[in-house]
């Protein structure tokens, strides 16, 4: 869909663990459009409480996953034979473990210490591109384009001692990161010099940035 050029218009969907929501409608009325659309699960809150209801005030675990997505394109008509186009989409997903405890070490005396332990995961993508669309004649048109695009995954645990009398901490941390990067331009020609044939041609360029961890 590339957005409503003379109206706005919007879609909400409300469901048990996500819901979501898209907007649509005219920047510059029969010239430039967008459309936006936005998701989110909340499986992750609706747990929480039920988590925490059964559990002693000593130790308590917590934990979840979620995720939310994000689309957005605008075009813009130069004119019948020139137009622009902008499309990004962002995604990310996340899971977690939080643990605390206070123990009583002799059963009797309030707790000395409490220990935190927080484990998290994410990984996600954007994805960016950037498209001018030519229209030369009616037997041949090009697609010039700018694309970026970056993917990650991170992981993190952190252990925290705390001392309760003197407010002292220990901690504990580690983290993983890996991900790629792409940085990209090409052009495309499409050239059909009669209805039973089609010449595809063009030229590219990719760059990619590797993070190994």
């Amino acid at each position: 869909k590339e957005g409503n050029e003379k109206e706005f218009h919007g879609d909400f969907s409300l469901g048990l663990i996500a819901s979501k929501l898209s907007l649509e409608g005219p920047i510059i009325k029969d010239k430039t459009s967008f459309i936006i659309s936005a998701r989110r699960s909340y499986a992750d809150l609706i747990i929480y409480p039920f988590l925490m209801r059964y559990q002693n005030v000593d130790q308590r675990t917590t934990g979840g996953y979620s995720f939310y997505d994000l689309n957005l394109k605008i075009n813009h008509k130069f004119s019948e034979k020139s137009r622009l186009y902008l499309s990004s989409y962002m995604g990310s997903d996340r899971a977690y473990v939080k643990s605390v405890s206070r123990p009583d070490f002799d059963g009797s005396n309030a707790p000395e210490y409490e220990y935190t332990d927080d484990f998290g995961m994410s990984w996600g993508n954007i994805i960016t591109s950037l498209r001018w669309n030519y229209l030369f004649s009616n037997k041949i048109f090009s697609n010039t384009t700018l694309t970026y695009s970056r993917y990650i995954f991170d992981i993190t645990m952190e252990s925290i001692t705390k001392d309760l009398k003197t407010k002292e901490k220990a901690v504990d941390y580690f983290r993983y990161f890996s991900g790629i990067e792409d940085y990209g331009a090409k052009i495309d020609f499409d050239y059909y010099p009669s209805i039973h044939h089609s010449v595809k041609f063009g030229a590219g360029y990719t760059l990619h940035r590797f993070r190994p961890g």
